[in-house]
């Protein structure tokens, strides 16, 4: 049980943020989730920066 727990939260960390991933997960405390999946992740610098852009792009295009 505790592996298949471990590789959820391992792949919804993927495509969450933090946040959500502890709410998923059932952890009263934020910390608790940092500490265990909370590990860097060359993933989530990608989204983060796609983010921006993407906000960028947006706020850079003239009105109608």
């Amino acid at each position: 049980m505790h592996q298949a727990r471990h590789s959820f939260a391992t792949d919804l960390r993927r495509v969450a943020d933090l946040g959500a991933a502890s709410q998923a997960l059932g952890h009263s405390d934020l910390s608790t989730t940092a500490a265990i999946y909370g590990h860097y992740d060359l993933s989530d610098l990608e989204r983060a920066m796609d983010a921006l852009a993407r906000a960028r792009r947006e706020r850079e295009e003239p009105a109608d």
